[in-house]
């Protein structure tokens, strides 16, 4: 199965057709013949004449069995008109030998006038043995003359693909456009000039969601980009839509565009949470930018981001930004930030499928039943210690909601910018079916976690469970899963007839970790063998016979203070909880 995606590099020496200087390309993967479909070509005459632009020929899976009139001509006329071809060839992730790929070069040089190739299923790992695969590959390139060299892994790769090089050009997207919103570029893209990248978003249908996604790649440093259709043997419906849009932006024409997911969101913190207002625009550069707060302009906020160090009751009001350029002048959606009033509750909950624990205990979250066959999610509880954070839900309808169908993602940093999307909370944590996984940079796995202590229960299908996550979990190289006192989730039932979020709504939940309460001393005493214990004040009375293990603490059942106690250990230890 093809995936072809379609990247170039702007070089000096890249050829005459695209020696001039651009913030943004359109790279086509051309895969329809200009025998059969000549439109498609002559639209890509035209774009060539307005925007960089790249097509990938590919007469049948490579070269071709023969050098034909068709594509001559056609490369020809693209070339006049401004643009540049590259030739496809397959890689196999590194497994096709490369007297076969060497071969497709060596017929492309000799039967067109190609200005590179574009080496599809590339790998993407940190394998030595693909690097060198690929090495040579651009040596080979390289030694017939200064030809682009660009790479489809059509995902995240590794950045020895780049600074080795292998390749010119790195295709680190292709995809279903409903991914592409999610989806963010691992962080070192950011040290390389965007012409070094390209990303590829398909399935789209209308232009609206065609600018969107011409806007995320620019935002996301790609400088080549195609939004397109269901297929690449065809050219969208809106191509000049998204020509005229990428030309306005080169030419500095393009007024401040504002586009979701990068407008700010309302959002809830306690006092002294730190918080941020983020945007990003799509529009010629350079781009200026204002915050207010109601009608007042804020001092010194002159940047993309706004942030609250420390929330105050002073800071309650609505956000906006004001950006513009030499084109023109927008606002962002204008964001509320208010105080949390979710429920924060310091309690030690035993994972034993029983709830007395929870008693008292008003939801955090809501929601009326749904149609859908996903799990019915009603009420959520939450409550922590020092050392766990607990979650108790309902169910409209009993199931087991432990399978591969059902996450529990944590914002664990505050910052809803950082990890995977997730209805917009920024994961660093996801729980499935009892196992912890690491997300950032907008990665849905991105490794394991150790320490996550998760237990339970009930184990089977149900309409109420309670689970506990250690608040001591850390990522492999050691460093704390949980790094903020405020945390975000959301739980999310992956169904056949959609995704169910729970809460809904965007930025999930918001909890702040309870501090323990201040408790009243111990008084113990002991005389005649009998230890009488008292204290003041609310609390459970729990007992060990070691200190070396927390998990050896139990309830001492059914006291009240004064108590008194026959010991049945050599020694004893007592403490109250709350």
């Amino acid at each position: 199965m093809k995936i072809k995606v379609f990247e170039a590099l702007l070089v000096l020496a890249l050829t005459a057709a695209i020696a001039r200087s651009a913030s943004l390309g359109i790279m086509v993967p051309a895969y329809f013949s200009p025998d059969l479909q000549p439109e498609y070509w002559s639209e890509l005459d035209f774009g060539a004449s307005q925007v960089p632009l790249i097509a990938i020929m590919d007469s049948n899976n490579g070269p071709g069995t023969s050098k034909t009139t068709g594509y001559v001509n056609a490369l020809l006329q693209l070339h006049q008109a401004g643009g540049a071809v590259i030739g496809y060839i397959y890689t196999s992730q590194g497994a096709r030998p490369l007297t076969e790929v060497e071969s497709d070069v060596d017929t492309y040089l000799s039967w067109y006038n190609v200005d590179g190739f574009f080496f599809d299923e590339m790998a993407s790992d940190a394998n030595t043995t693909n690097y060198d695969y690929y090495q040579s590959i651009y040596e080979y390139v390289k030694s017939k003359g200064n030809y682009i060299v660009a790479g489809n892994s059509g995902m995240n790769t590794q950045e020895s693909y780049i600074s080795l090089p292998t390749v010119d050009i790195a295709m680190i997207f292709e995809g279903y456009s409903t991914n592409y919103t999610d989806w963010l570029p691992s962080t070192w893209v950011n040290d390389y000039p965007p012409t070094r990248f390209a990303n590829l978003p398909h399935f789209v249908t209308d232009a609206t969601t065609m600018t969107n996604d011409v806007y995320l790649a620019a935002n996301r440093n790609a400088g080549w980009v195609f939004v397109t259709g269901a297929t690449y043997d065809t050219m969208p419906s809106y191509w000049t839509n998204e020509v005229d849009l990428i030309q306005a932006f080169d030419n500095e024409s393009l007024p401040p565009l504002m586009i979701d997911p990068t407008q700010p969101t309302n959002q809830m913190a306690a006092i002294g949470d730190s918080v941020t207002f983020q945007t990003s625009i799509f529009g010629s550069t350079p781009l200026f930018y204002r915050w207010f707060c109601g009608t007042n302009a804020i001092l010194n906020a002159t940047n993309p981001s706004y942030t609250i160090s420390s929330f105050q009751f002073t800071n309650i009001g609505s956000y906006y930004a004001q950006i513009s350029n030499i084109a023109g002048i927008t606002n962002s959606r204008v964001a509320s930030l208010t105080i949390s009033t979710n429920p924060s509750t310091y309690r030690h909950i035993i994972i034993d499928g029983s709830f007395d624990d929870w008693v008292g205990l008003p939801p955090a979250a809501s929601q009326a039943q749904l149609t859908n066959d996903a799990i019915q999610f009603k009420d959520l509880y939450l409550a922590n210690d020092d050392d766990y954070l607990y979650l108790r839900f309902d169910l409209y309808v009993p199931s087991n909601p432990f399978t591969s169908h059902q996450n529990i993602f944590i914002n664990t940093d505050g910052n809803k910018l950082t990890g995977y999307g997730a209805n917009g909370i920024g994961s660093e944590l996801l729980i499935q079916g009892g196992n912890g996984y690491r997300e950032t940079n907008g990665v849905f796995n991105a490794g394991t976690v150790d320490g996550l202590n998760w237990q339970a229960s009930p184990s089977a299908a149900a309409d109420d469970f309670e689970v506990r996550i250690s608040r001591h979990t850390t990522y492999t190289n050691g460093l704390p899963v949980f790094t903020n006192r405020a945390i975000s989730l959301v739980l999310e039932s992956a169904e056949s007839s959609g995704n169910e979020w729970f809460p809904g709504t965007s930025g999930g939940l918001t909890y702040n970790f309870a501090s323990a309460p201040a408790l009243e001393p111990l008084f113990i005493n002991f005389s005649n063998n009998v230890i009488t214990v008292s204290w003041n004040g609310p609390g459970t009375l729990q007992s060990s016979d070691s200190l070396t293990n927390s998990q050896d603490w139990t309830n001492v059942p059914n006291v009240t203070s004064p108590c008194d106690i026959i010991p049945s250990e050599a020694q004893q230890y007592y403490r109250l909880i709350q």
